[in-house]
């Protein structure tokens, strides 16, 4: 709708009972997210739009991924449309099914 990413949080994942989320905020990317996901260990989200890849680490004392710092890199690799954490690196595939990947030093370094 908008070129914000929004962030909630699962207050419980049980199951067969509906689970609601709880909003923590807002951040502008300036694009469409196409895709988003978290390290393994929670500590960084990585977003992705059609032309950035924005990494965000979380505040030691807080869920909100976004108030953490963070970092971006554009890209141009057609229509980006997924993305994940793969060891030290981030694997993003396009709609025209090519597959990269970004070093996650390589992204906070290029800041």
């Amino acid at each position: 709708a908008d070129t914000k990413t929004r962030l909630y949080r699962f207050d419980s994942l049980k199951n067969k009972i509906k689970n609601p989320v709880t909003f923590l905020d807002d951040f502008d990317v300036k694009d469409m997210v196409t895709a988003a996901d978290t390290s393994q260990d929670g500590k960084m989200l990585a977003v992705l739009t059609y032309k950035m890849i924005w990494l965000f680490l979380k505040p030691a004392n807080s869920d909100n991924y976004l108030k953490g710092k963070h970092y971006s890199m554009p890209i141009k690799a057609k229509q980006c449309e997924g993305i994940c954490f793969s060891r030290n690196k981030l694997l993003i595939t396009n709609e025209q099914g090519e597959m990269f990947y970004i070093s996650i030093n390589k992204l906070i370094n290029n800041n």
